[in-house]
C-alpha cells in the first residue's frame, strides 16, 4: 500500500509561476497583430492600380507620404518583439500605435487626396477606390480590435478629406471620429473585464489542481482514511 501510495504522489505539484501569472506572456503584449506589415505591399498595388487606371503618376510628394506610410507599417514585427520584453507602459503603447497604425494610414489618406487633387484629369471615381480598400484590408486584419479599426478608418479618411474634402466633411468625419472613440472605449473596457474574470477563473482552477496534488501527496483520502496505517 506504501508503494502504491508512493506511486500515486509522484506527480509533481504546478510550479508557482503558473498560478502567479495563467496565461501571461508575449502574445498579450502585442501591439498590434504581425499581419499589419500586409497594409505596406497592398498599399503599393493600390497604388499602382491608381497609376494604371488614371493613366497618371503622383508628383513626389505623394510618392514619399506613400513610401514614409509603407515604411512605418512594416516595422511592426520589430516594435512587436522589442513591446514584447517591456511591461505594459499603456502610454507608450498608445504613442507606438498612433505612430505605427494611425499614422500611416493618415498619410495614404494625405497621398491618394494630393494625387487626385493635384491633377486635374484625375477623377475621384477612378482613386476613391483606393482608400476604401485600404481601410476595408485593415478591418480584416485588426480584426475585434475596434479601437484599432476606428484610428485606422478615421485616419485615412481624415487624410483624405484634409486635401479634397470641406469643412462640413471635417466635421462630419469629426463627429463619427467621437462616436467612434466612445464606442471603442466602452468596448476596451468590456474586454478588460472579460480578460480578467478568465485570468481569475484559470488562477481558481490551477490552484485547485496543485491543491488537488498536495493532498494526494499528503496521503489522506477524502474517507478519512491512511493508506499508510493499512
Amino acid at each position: 500500500m506504501v508503494a502504491k501510495h508512493a506511486s500515486q504522489g509522484q506527480r509533481p505539484a504546478l510550479p508557482a509561476q503558473a498560478i502567479a501569472r495563467p496565461g501571461s506572456g508575449a502574445l498579450d503584449r502585442v501591439l498590434v497583430d504581425n499581419n499589419w506589415r500586409l497594409i505596406a505591399p497592398a498599399m503599393a498595388v493600390l497604388a499602382l492600380v491608381d497609376v494604371a487606371a488614371t493613366d497618371t503618376v503622383p508628383d513626389r510628394i505623394s510618392v514619399a507620404l506613400v513610401v514614409a506610410a509603407m515604411w512605418l507599417v512594416g516595422l511592426i514585427r520589430r516594435v512587436n518583439r522589442r513591446e514584447a520584453t517591456r511591461g505594459h507602459d499603456e502610454v507608450r503603447r498608445q504613442l507606438l500605435h498612433g505612430l505605427h497604425v494611425t499614422l500611416p494610414m493618415l498619410l495614404f489618406g494625405l497621398a491618394i487626396g494630393r494625387w487626385t487633387e493635384s491633377i486635374p484629369v484625375t477623377d475621384w471615381h477612378e482613386a476613391i477606390g483606393a482608400p476604401v480598400i485600404i481601410t476595408t484590408l485593415a478591418a480584416v486584419i485588426l480584426n475585434q480590435r475596434i479601437a484599432s479599426i476606428i484610428a485606422a478608418t478615421v485616419s485615412t479618411w481624415h487624410g483624405v478629406a484634409v486635401v479634397a474634402g470641406s469643412a462640413n466633411t471635417i466635421a462630419v468625419l469629426a463627429g463619427g471620429t467621437a462616436i467612434g472613440v466612445y464606442a471603442a472605449v466602452r468596448q476596451s473596457r468590456s474586454d478588460r473585464a472579460a480578460a480578467s474574470a478568465e485570468r481569475q477563473r484559470r488562477r481558481d482552477q490551477l490552484r485547485a489542481e496543485q491543491l488537488l496534488h498536495e493532498f494526494e501527496e499528503s496521503g489522506h483520502h477524502p474517507d478519512g482514511h491512511d493508506p499508510l496505517v493499512e
